[in-house]
């Protein structure tokens, strides 16, 4: 799905990598917000394996471009 959107619209994708950044950075206090610890477990997990495919794609992509 990921790639998908990303062929469509490159500045969708772009839009996500801010998303994803804030996120990274703000981790910390996310995790303490009372809403985040009363997610599902289902979708914890699912955010939990969505954010290292983000960042698996990110080093990959960093990778392609440092050997171009």
């Amino acid at each position: 799905m990921y790639y998908f959107i990303k062929k469509l619209s490159p500045t969708f994708d772009l839009l996500l990598d801010y998303i994803y950044e804030l996120c990274s950075q703000n981790m910390n206090e996310i995790c303490k917000q009372k809403e985040f610890s009363e997610l599902d477990k289902d979708l914890l997990i699912e955010l939990i394996c969505q954010s290292a495919q983000r960042r698996e794609i990110r080093e990959q992509e960093k990778n392609n471009q440092a050997t171009l």
